[in-house]
């Protein structure tokens, strides 16, 4: 029996050096290659609505880069997902290191964020997310779950997502790093309307329209 026991753990051990041996460094490195995949998506998606706002071209091109920015989350997520699931958030890591982790599990949909959002909330209570980027993470939870935002930093086809005890939302903003609504909604021009009588139906309805 011990042998059978000994010849387990030998047999475990390159598997449990191996990942945490991915070399720090060369985790790093990984890591800040989807940080940067994650963020220059997006930023293109940004700078193509800019520049064909208005325009035939618009459709097309926007397709075209959302296109490439899902295969792009899709196997960051998958990576993300098995760090995850095998080792836990790793403990350690640059700034831009923990942004990755956390900017794909943001960027990942209702399901992948509900999955990680316990580890999200622990690495914030670390130190390792800074605020005002958990309180938007806090808020697309809420609303993907049709519930009302807590800072106000979801907006859904122009308006502004209900938000719970609107009187008090720059008091938490400010706790969170967050600008005042009114400096905030200044940044979306005059697309973005803040009706604090409007429903959470009524946003949804006119999503469906």
């Amino acid at each position: 029996m011990k042998k059978y026991i000994l010849l387990f753990i030998i047999l475990s051990l390159p598997i449990i050096v191996a990942f945490s041996q991915e070399d720090k460094q060369d985790l790093e490195k990984r890591l800040s290659e989807i940080y940067n995949t994650d963020q220059s998506i997006r930023k293109s998606l940004g700078e193509i609505n800019s520049k064909y706002a208005g325009k035939a071209e618009l459709k097309e091109k926007m397709d075209s880069v959302i296109s490439q920015m899902l295969e792009i989350d899709k196997e960051n997520q998958q990576f993300i997902s098995t760090m995850l699931d095998s080792d836990g958030w790793p403990s350690g890591l640059s700034f831009e290191g923990n942004m990755a982790i956390f900017m794909v599990i943001q960027h990942g949909g209702p399901d992948y964020m509900n999955k990680y959002a316990s580890v999200v909330e622990e690495e914030y209570t670390k130190g390792n997310i800074i605020p005002s980027l958990y309180a938007i993470f806090r808020d697309r939870i809420l609303m993907y779950a049709d519930k009302f935002q807590i800072y106000g930093s979801q907006i859904v086809n122009g308006y502004v997502w209900p938000i719970e005890d609107p009187e008090n939302v720059d008091i938490r903003r400010k706790e969170m790093d967050l600008s005042p609504m009114e400096e905030y909604l200044k940044l979306f021009g005059n697309t973005a309307i803040w009706d604090k009588k409007i429903t959470i139906e009524d946003i949804k309805a006119k999503m469906r329209h």
